[in-house]
């Protein structure tokens, strides 16, 4: 243990004073988090873990990702974000207000089961049901198939819907919310019994894209084995399992909704993560490999202006470097973790 901790704090000397001085590349993507969602405990049942498995599911997109909250619309800062992740079922009336406004002046919001469905008083939320297009009817979440941790519950439970999107037929699990389409709301994909589960909507210069199930737990699901979770110390362990076998028909359609410019960093293999930190010193993209199997080969593709003058990783590994369709791509095999600097 002490001369792996050594190790790493050699590695992390290769890059120290870029860490020191700079500062993680701002997200062009956020994930809402409202008081009111605290409020009416939307996190509970199948709701938080539908909302980490999103969350997982942006990152293996290699989307970067921050937090909003509701000061973040009071203040403005949600202005400085393209795209706009809405799990919660309460948002207040103020926060969607700001919400609106912020999509019709071009933003584009992705909303999952229920999202924005209620206000502060448990009423209505007239504001975002406009926006999103979608009104609920009937909130499904059977009570036997509820979500609380995605390893310990969700390979033992059966679907609450199937959501037809074209010739792909997606399972629903946790909980869906069933209702009604308002006029020039597409709808794109269906429930069994025919009612909206996928949409999109024009709204001002921006976009809305909804689905009436919650996306996180079916790419999920095909990853985790039907095992007890055990709490054990061992590396076959399910509480050590690293999922990796996700449905990529939810990381693809977040992939295709979501902008491919607000990709800083892309690499050719799935399940390696990049984060950027930059500073007048340098620029350490830290990759991360959640794979379980060593990279040979990886190919990471910068989309944005680095400097190249020189570039190592903080293993000492060799790296590549030569120019493709104008961006600098970085050939490396990559083990557990590198940085590139």
């Amino acid at each position: 243990m002490y001369a792996e901790i050594l190790k790493t704090f050699r590695e992390y000397g290769t890059f120290e004073d870029i860490v020191q001085s700079g500062q993680v590349r701002p997200a062009q993507a956020a994930l809402w988090f409202s008081e009111t969602a605290d409020t009416f405990n939307d996190y509970s049942d199948s709701g938080g873990a539908a909302k980490r498995g999103l969350y997982i599911a942006i990152l293996g997109q290699q989307i970067p990702l921050d937090f909003l909250v509701d000061q973040d619309a009071a203040d403005g800062t949600l202005n400085q974000y393209k795209v706009l992740f809405l799990t919660d079922r309460h948002v207040g009336k103020a926060s969607s207000q700001k919400i609106a406004e912020w999509v019709k002046a071009g933003g584009l919001l992705i909303a999952t089961a229920g999202a924005g469905q209620w206000d502060e008083n448990n009423q209505p939320n007239t504001i975002l049901r406009d926006l999103i297009g979608v009104s609920e009817t009937q909130w499904v979440a059977p009570k036997d198939r509820l979500i609380g941790f995605i390893k310990q519950d969700l390979p033992f439970v059966s679907p609450v819907e199937t959501v037809t999107v074209g010739p792909e037929q997606l399972p629903a699990f946790g909980a869906v919310s069933k209702g009604k389409a308002a006029a020039g709301t597409q709808v794109l994909g269906t429930f069994a019994d025919g009612s909206p589960a996928v949409t999109l909507r024009n709204a001002g210069q921006g976009t809305v894209a909804a689905c009436s199930f919650l996306p996180g737990l079916t790419y999920f699901k095909s990853a985790i084995p039907r095992k007890p979770l055990d709490r054990g110390t061992t590396p076959d362990a399910m509480a050590h399992f690293l999922p990796v076998n996700f449905d990529w028909r939810i990381g693809e359609m977040i992939g295709q909704i979501v902008p491919a410019g607000l990709r800083p960093v892309t690499t050719n293999i799935r399940l390696v993560e990049a984060n950027v930190i930059e500073s007048k010193a340098g620029t350490a993209i830290a990759l991360i490999n959640w794979s379980t199997t060593p990279v040979k080969g990886l190919k990471v593709t910068v989309n944005i202006p680095v400097p190249t003058k020189q570039a190592t990783l903080s293993t000492g590994r060799p790296v590549k470097r030569e120019m493709a369709n104008g961006k600098t791509v970085f050939t490396l095999d990559l083990d557990v973790a590198d940085t590139l600097v």
